[in-house]
């Protein structure tokens, strides 16, 4: 009888811990929009953790996009590393994600889309990669705590409310590859002064909208 009930305690112990890692190994899921042959791009996430590396490969496929809303409102996220396949970030990608503090983005990203990081309220930093040659329209909108980022030497122009609220936003240094600055891209960004290349456009657009600017 003494066997027998060691048996099954063994047998129940075994069969918890298997439950248990299947959680673990659960505990993160991902969807995927395949986009070609060789091409997927993540579409939506379920999971309740802090931290996530993004995955380089979906089956034979790689992981070269997170897609449209695929983040958004994601309200556990502080951390988040994109994969280095990824290409395109799409629009409202991280929307709402009040607690992402921080995003590391690879090299291999070629563009963002509108909206991305609207309203993520906790984001501090970021640094867009080489290659990117826009900002779309409110790619930081209502980030108060975003105080430093830093633009690719080849971005080219900056949209509708790009950085609309970023009030912790103090300076930023705009690469004199840019050539256009969408009107409202910098309101209630209180605290700002723009780095700028003399007699470069982005010196003229700060000149006449009257924001506090240095030449270097």
């Amino acid at each position: 009888m003494k066997k027998i009930l060691s048996i099954l305690l063994v047998s129940a112990l075994l069969l918890a811990m298997s439950v248990f890692s299947f959680a673990e190994e659960t505990e993160v899921e991902y969807s995927f929009e395949f986009l070609s042959d060789t091409e997927a791009a993540v579409s939506s996430f379920l999971g309740c953790v802090e931290s996530i590396h993004l995955p380089s490969n979906a089956g034979h496929r790689y992981v070269t996009a997170v897609g449209d809303g695929a983040f958004e409102f994601a309200d556990t996220l502080v951390y988040v590393k994109v994969s280095s396949y990824v290409k395109q970030i799409g629009d409202y990608a991280f929307h709402g994600c009040t607690f992402l503090q921080k995003i590391d983005l690879p090299q291999s990203v070629e563009t963002v889309g509108k909206y991305a990081f609207q309203s993520c309220t906790n984001l501090k930093g970021i640094t867009l990669p080489e290659g990117i040659t826009s900002l779309e329209e409110g790619t930081f909108m209502f980030c108060p705590d975003l105080s430093e980022v830093k633009l690719p030497s080849t971005l080219q122009s900056i949209g509708e409310n790009a950085f609309v609220f970023c009030l912790a936003l103090k300076e930023l240094s705009i690469p004199a590859s840019v050539t256009a600055i969408a009107p409202e891209a910098f309101v209630d960004c209180p605290d700002l002064t723009l780095t700028v290349a003399d007699g470069s456009y982005a010196m003229e657009y700060a000149e006449e909208n009257g924001i506090p600017f240095v030449v270097a």
